[in-house]
């Protein structure tokens, strides 16, 4: 995914799933910062505005986690 950023910056779904690497290998900070990216770039990305969410349900901000989960279902309705 690095890579395909390195040609393209502006690749939202290269962002979410670089974030998903990093976030498995337990990189929360970098995570959210590609997640937060992904969204920036394509804010009707459900996995991104999910993504974000989680992250932000992790750190406490149960606010902001809402506002990005209901985003995520009102892209995605059938993930409810």
């Amino acid at each position: 995914y690095r890579e395909a950023l390195r040609i393209n910056p502006d690749y939202a779904l290269a962002h979410n799933n670089l974030g998903n690497v990093l976030l498995g290998r337990g990189n929360s900070g970098d995570a959210l910062r590609h997640f937060r990216e992904a969204l920036r770039l394509d804010p009707s990305n459900a996995e991104a505005n999910y993504n974000v969410g989680s992250m932000l349900r992790a750190r406490g901000d149960l606010a902001g986690a809402l506002v990005r989960f209901r985003q995520a279902l009102q892209l995605k309705p059938d993930w409810l």
